[in-house]
């Protein structure tokens, strides 16, 4: 029998060797690509709940920055912002519609966890809502500090991809009319 010299071939344990490195090395590149997935994932979310949130706290913003006082049919003055039930309703006597008339808007954080803002004339309740934020943590949200007018969101993700923590998001308006918040 003839030994063969000069032979090209791979032994097996240089097979198991390559095996192992490969194994490792998608493994690793396995890692990286889920736990990129992951941190992409939980970004969209937080952007998604603070976007929402933010629109929500443009919109009150707009409508506390012009506010102004009112005088009811029976005489008795209303203050332009008022905060009731426990720092869970923000009512505001604003031109919402720019028509030179002063309209009753009413922000409220309902028991399904979502804030709905209001609209009717002086003197009447609004009885139409639409939703400017949903998955509300129930809490105070709306408290004064002389002419501040303080906002606090605390929302849950929609899709739960924030594993049930919610984000707040915090603001101060400084009412500048004189008289608004006295």
């Amino acid at each position: 029998m003839e030994k063969i010299k000069n032979s090209s071939g791979v032994t097996l344990v240089e097979l198991v060797i390559v095996a192992a490195l490969l194994t490792a090395v998608l493994a690793c590149a396995y890692a990286f690509f889920f736990f990129s997935y992951r941190v992409f994932g939980q970004t969209e979310a937080e952007f998604d709940v603070v976007h929402d949130a933010r629109i929500a706290i443009m919109r009150m913003e707009r409508d506390i920055r012009k506010a102004q006082d009112v005088t009811l049919g029976n005489g008795s003055r209303k203050k332009a912002v008022e905060i009731e039930a426990n720092g869970r309703q923000l009512n505001i006597y604003t031109d919402a519609d720019n028509d030179g008339n002063i309209q009753f808007v009413q922000y409220r954080l309902f028991h399904d966890g979502s804030i709905r803002r209001g609209e009717a004339n002086v003197g009447a309740t609004p009885t139409s809502w639409s939703t400017v934020a949903r998955n509300v943590k129930d809490a105070r949200i709306f408290s004064a500090d002389g002419s501040n007018i303080k906002i606090e969101i605390a929302l849950l993700d929609t899709g739960n991809r924030l594993a049930d923590s919610p984000l707040s998001i915090n603001t101060s308006i400084t009412v500048r009319s004189k008289g608004v918040m006295e």
